[in-house]
């Protein structure tokens, strides 16, 4: 697994889901094991973070485009 890509942390929740952990990364994104709270079951979800355009924000969370090269 590549490090240039900053997870999201174990237990954050988005749209009804809770991250559990890292199952891959890629150029891109980043694919999580997660539960779906409505449905309460593992589900994958894929976070769109093109390495070569974002990069996350020292919150943790967000995604910012990158400067201009």
């Amino acid at each position: 697994m590549t490090t240039r890509h900053k997870a999201l942390a174990a237990g954050t929740c988005i749209e009804g889901f809770t991250i559990q952990s890292v199952v891959g990364t890629g150029g891109f994104g980043i694919t999580y094991e997660a539960l779906d709270e409505s449905l309460g079951r593992q589900v994958a979800l894929k976070e769109y973070y093109p390495l070569d355009i974002a990069h996350r924000d020292d919150d943790g969370v967000a995604l910012s485009a990158n400067a201009p090269r």
